[in-house]
């Protein structure tokens, strides 16, 4: 059962890296496209730059939001083939 937890806990901290580290990274992607899109507004200000914008934050928001959709579902996945293992194995001595 040692071996399970271990799994568990590793399962546990690789959905946590991916969440947290996505979310910081989309925030530093976001950041970074608002400047070029800010300096693209102030050279050139028209719908269409505002539009681009607008379907550039979309696409990433949605990019990385599905990262974090799969990441969780193969977190469930995986958690739940845990219990089953750990259901479906025998119970070792303590001797």
């Amino acid at each position: 059962m040692r071996g399970l937890s271990r799994v568990r806990g590793l399962v546990a901290l690789l959905g946590d890296v991916v969440e947290h580290g996505s979310r910081a990274v989309e925030e530093v992607h976001a950041s970074t496209a608002a400047r070029g899109f800010a300096v693209a507004e102030w050279v050139a200000p028209s719908p269409r730059v505002r539009a681009v914008r607008a379907a550039h934050d979309l696409g990433v928001a949605l990019s990385y939001e599905g990262v974090r959709v799969v990441t969780r579902a193969a977190r469930s996945t995986l958690t739940l083939a845990l219990d089953v293992a750990e259901i479906a194995s025998p119970p070792r001595d303590a001797g």
